[in-house]
């Protein structure tokens, strides 16, 4: 297993431990649960790798695994530092704080890595598969529309008042029982009192801890969005009372804040007067359709990824499965550097079966599809 794999594992253990501490840490007397047994099995194996691990720190109980997480992960002696800094993942990464739990870089490495395919096993794949119909709906424009305006509704609407939602699916979509059901399966209730703040990015509730020395910490499901952090316009705005539902969690993860990025290369794309289509042919050819003035098409899927060894995972893992769509993958600007590029290409020129394609920057796209444009004209 990879290191950062291993890595990711034992936040990920941590993080349910942090949210389920009553049921995963066994005491005598208490339930012995099905989750209690699980952490015992993974502290088990975790002390076994450490062991066999040469130079690795051991942590012979639980206590010693609590504070060994409070130090760097460089200092462990149990991860391949080389690997680790070849994933740009920082060594000085800590995954436990001294006073609230789950740090925030270990909060946001695991959920960059986290399954990306929220057409899997989501909502968002159940109402694709009803607009794309029993028969094949391609080119379908009632369809496509439909699709599309539940899209946008969701990346529009992470927060919301469930029957203004209702109303706003029998308006815009008919009033079909499965279109109700599957934009109510989208949201979760959540208690307005614990989450009272909305991320100005995202607009998804906000998890607030305090720390002794820092106040309170503000988290939300991507480092992008702490980015976007205005603590001053976030307090003088908390979520109004009336909000009944969020979405869930993977999915905002996984439609929305992917979402706005390619929102944003659309608004990039149409400045340049070309035109947009947003997931073409009900999502088959892509994230976005670009049009040049001979009637061209030129299709785009947009991934946003931090660690570009986890984006060349997920190209591999959609290849594999037969759903890469495209040759051209664009990365939002901010994070396709030179370095970053070259890493996600050289990772992939690994693999046998992926040198048709193309990883651009967003403005690499636009410059592209311009050319081209210009080229018909």
């Amino acid at each position: 297993m990879d290191d950062h794999i291993k890595l990711i594992n034992i936040i990920e253990q941590m993080e349910k431990m942090e949210q389920n501490i009553e049921n995963l840490v066994y005491v005598e007397g208490a339930e012995n649960t099905q989750d209690a047994k699980e952490f015992r099995d993974f502290l088990r194996e975790l002390q076994r790798e450490m062991l066999l691990t040469p130079n690795a720190r051991y942590a012979s109980n639980l206590y010693e695994l609590l504070l060994l997480l409070k130090r760097p992960i460089g200092e462990w002696g149990f991860f391949n530092n080389s690997f680790l800094e070849d994933q740009k993942i920082d060594l000085n990464l800590r995954i436990l704080s001294e006073s609230t739990g789950i740090t925030k870089e270990a909060h946001y490495l695991l959920r960059e890595y986290e399954s990306y395919d929220e057409l899997a096993t989501s909502p968002i794949r159940e109402f694709m598969i009803l607009c794309r119909g029993d028969k094949d709906n391609s080119g379908d424009p009632e369809a496509q529309k439909r699709y599309e305006l539940f899209r946008n509704y969701i990346i529009d609407h992470p927060l919301v008042n469930m029957e203004e939602t209702q109303v706003w699916v029998i308006k815009n979509l008919g009033n079909k029982e499965r279109y109700l059901k599957i934009i109510q399966d989208c949201y979760q209730p959540f208690q307005i009192h614990r989450y009272r703040f909305a991320c100005p990015h995202c607009k998804w509730t906000l998890e607030e801890k305090v720390d002794r020395q820092r106040g309170n910490q503000y988290y939300c499901l991507s480092e992008d969005c702490e980015n976007e952090f205005d603590e001053s316009m976030m307090l003088s705005n908390p979520i109004p009372k009336e909000i009944t539902h969020r979405l869930h969690p993977r999915i905002q993860r996984t439609t929305v804040i992917p979402g706005l990025k390619e929102m944003e290369l659309k608004l990039m794309l149409e400045k340049k007067k070309l035109k947009v289509l947003m997931y073409p042919n009900i999502e088959r050819n892509g994230d976005i359709e670009i049009r040049s003035k001979d009637n061209h098409l030129i299709y785009v899927d947009v991934k946003d990824y931090k660690y570009p060894t986890a984006l060349g995972a997920r190209i591999i893992s959609d290849l594999k499965k037969g759903l890469l769509k495209t040759d051209i993958i664009a990365i939002p600007n901010q994070k396709a550097t030179k370095g970053y590029l070259k890493r996600v290409r050289s990772y992939l020129s690994e693999q046998p079966g992926l040198e048709p394609i193309r990883i651009l920057s967003f403005k690499d796209v636009v410059k592209l599809t311009v050319e081209m444009s210009e080229k018909d004209a």
